[in-house]
């Protein structure tokens, strides 16, 4: 048996001997486990409003402040990341092939070359993420001199929230026989050769991956009251006494879809017969390019590949079924 991965971003390495046999190669050393960058667009909108309402006359004044604030959140990117089996098949193929690997002093591999004879899965995510919330706070003040020995105060305060959010996503992926990575010079770079980018930028050789979507929604509110008294004596020592009473009432309700983030394939790496590919269904206007030009502020390039196209990631509703279907389809077809 194998050991676990030293962390969740790192496989060791292995030897596949003539009969198949997959073990530990003994180095010591490790490989990632996946490559990857992104890209992220981020806007919110924030406004409020405050009114207040003031009154006295002789021993008694009041206030009523209303404050009401909300923001929209928007937000979108492009997620592009590698994966493939760590392990060689049982027949002794398929497994990664590790050239030009260089390892720090850790036994971490931090440049080199990854490739497998099957292909690095190379995945491209469009996620669109939106949230509104808001929060008003209904605040009333009285109070009360009836003397100059007395004085009475009430404050009465209820406080409003909601919130609401939706996160969908949506993958297209494609094989390339490897790709490069150096980690040894500050700023990360991925390269990519000639053969492996021209496979990334046909559309033709992608099929559609996954789907994820989640919602939430809460709602919180807060009541709260407190009276105070005070009670002044001609004593320079004592002066006053004062006493008060406080009482609180909260309550909130947080609701999530089920599953959470509820991630679901449309077609498997591992299976090409069944992969709806973007050629045969629906590719045409629902995948684009797209090039991060000024990755890293042109310190670092990063490799184009061809993702959905972000109404599809937005209009789930409509997407996802239609998606799907390209699914069930292409396994029956196989």
């Amino acid at each position: 048996s194998f050991p676990t991965r030293r962390s969740s971003d790192l496989y060791p390495t292995t030897t596949t001997s003539s009969s198949g046999v997959t073990s530990l190669d003994g180095s010591g050393h490790w490989f990632p486990k996946s490559i990857g960058w992104r890209s992220q667009n981020f806007d919110r909108t924030r406004d409020g409003q405050y009114l207040a309402l003031q009154w006295q006359k002789d021993t008694m004044k009041s206030s009523l402040p209303y404050f009401r604030s909300q923001f929209d959140m928007y937000w979108n990117e492009n997620i592009f990341m590698s994966s493939y089996n760590p392990y060689a098949h049982s027949d002794g193929s398929g497994g990664p092939s590790l050239s030009n690997a260089h390892f720090n002093s850790a036994g971490m591999m931090d440049k080199g070359t990854i490739s497998m004879p099957d292909g690095i899965m190379m995945g491209g995510t469009t996620r669109y993420n939106s949230r509104n919330s808001q929060t008003g706070d209904l605040a009333w003040n009285f109070t009360w001199t009836p003397n100059d020995r007395w004085r009475l105060s009430s404050d009465l305060q209820v406080v409003n929230s909601r919130t609401h959010a939706v996160d969908s996503s949506v993958g297209t992926a494609v094989a390339v026989p490897g790709q490069t990575f150096d980690l040894t010079h500050g700023i990360p770079q991925v390269t990519i050769d000639a053969a492996s980018q021209a496979i990334m930028n046909d559309p033709s050789k992608y099929y559609w991956y996954y789907t994820m979507e989640h919602f939430d929604r809460a709602t919180g509110q807060q009541k709260a009251w407190k009276g105070d008294a005070q009670y002044k004596f001609d004593n320079p020592i004592f002066t006053d006494v004062r006493f008060g009473v406080r009482l609180t009432d909260r309550k909130a309700n947080t609701e999530n879809s089920n599953p959470n983030y509820n991630w679901a394939a449309v077609g498997n790496p591992w299976d090409n017969n069944t992969q709806a590919k973007l050629s045969q269904y629906g590719g045409v206007g629902n995948v684009q390019p797209l090039t991060l030009n000024s990755f890293m502020s042109g310190k670092s390039s990063a490799p184009s590949l061809v993702v959905p196209t972000m109404a599809v990631a937005a209009n789930y509703a409509t997407s996802y079924p239609i998606l799907h279907q390209y699914g069930k389809d292409a396994c029956v077809a196989a």
